[in-house]
């Protein structure tokens, strides 16, 4: 009786591991729901739409949202500074047609050669998901390995919206730069360029952090938040 008493799972876990379940299961259609509806609003008009998929990795995020987005009056960016992953991204972008275009540089708050974290064996490998200019990008998991960092490209993401403006009337944004988006935002906002984004789908990785940095990031990932969704642009949260 006692040992099939101790076999029996702790409810307590089992409840969390629900949960977590549950949780993934909702983020996923929540979000489902949320692009099919931005799409679905934004391509009603036959005015040109850019999307730009920024933090492109092996351009997974590309393929997910064009199947909403489609290519009729899109077209896309799509930002890479990851020298590896460039092979992949090229034959897709080729394959996609004349309305996909690469960049091979990350997007930043300014123009210039960073050192890109999170390519080594320990951290992900060479076409790691988690590569970033932010050398505190995933501090919880592990400490950047600067011997294995390379340069990258960058370009000042305000100045590239700008001149996007001139050309198309909405602008809808997928940001997963692992860790850097919060300093971009910040200056996005205090340049007033963020409100040049019609939609932005951004992912937070504080949760990646090691404290005190996860405390104080999730506390700057909040006032971005807060201020967003009061201006002019349709802020969604990403994971």
């Amino acid at each position: 009786m006692n040992n099939a008493t101790s076999a029996l799972p702790d409810p307590a876990r089992v409840m969390r591991g629900l949960h977590k379940r549950f949780e993934k299961y909702r983020r996923k259609y929540t979000e489902q729901a949320y692009v099919w509806f931005d799409s679905n609003v934004l391509t009603r008009s036959t005015k040109p739409v850019l999307f730009v998929d920024a933090g492109s990795n092996l351009g997974q995020g590309f393929q997910w949202f064009s199947t909403y987005y489609g290519h009729d009056q899109v077209s896309y960016h799509l930002f890479e500074p990851n020298p590896n992953c460039h092979p992949y991204l090229d034959k897709l972008t080729h394959e996609a047609g004349t309305d996909v275009q690469l960049y091979k540089s990350g997007v930043g708050a300014a123009d210039g050669t960073f050192q890109f974290f999170g390519l080594s064996e320990a951290e992900g490998g060479e076409l790691s998901q988690g590569g970033s200019i932010n050398p505190q990008h995933n501090s919880d998991l592990y400490a950047a390995d600067t011997d294995n960092a390379i340069n990258v490209d960058v370009i000042n993401f305000g100045d590239y919206l700008k001149e996007q403006s001139a050309k198309y009337q909405s602008i809808v944004v997928k940001l997963d730069v692992e860790g850097e988006e919060v300093n971009l935002l910040e200056h996005l906002i205090s340049t007033g360029a963020h409100e040049l984004i019609s939609i932005l789908y951004v992912e937070f990785h504080s949760h990646f952090q090691a404290e005190p940095e996860r405390s104080a990031t999730k506390a700057r990932e909040q006032a971005i938040e807060n201020t967003l969704r009061a201006s002019t642009v349709k802020f969604r949260l990403w994971h």
